[in-house]
């Protein structure tokens, strides 16, 4: 054998870090942190805020995104329907 595994797998399992449990975020704080990430805030800093993970607040900022595209009226038709 060449070496111990299990002295392989230890330096791996020293550099894992805490990861914060996802938490649900009504729609006042999702309108929030849109807000906050059109003003440039960064999704680290407001991921630790909401105590949430910046997974959850891209899917808010794509969530986000959709919505207003959904939201928006249809535009007058210019030209004559055929």
């Amino acid at each position: 054998m060449c070496g111990s595994s299990a002295t392989s797998r230890e330096p791996s399992r020293a550099r894992r870090t805490y990861r914060r449990e996802a938490t649900c975020i009504d729609p006042d704080e999702q309108a929030l942190v849109c807000k906050r990430l059109a003003n440039g805030e960064s999704l680290s800093a407001i991921a630790r805020e909401f105590n949430t993970t910046r997974q959850t607040i891209m899917r808010v900022r794509e969530r986000g995104k959709t919505e207003r595209v959904h939201d928006r009226q249809p535009s007058p038709r210019t030209h004559a329907s055929y």
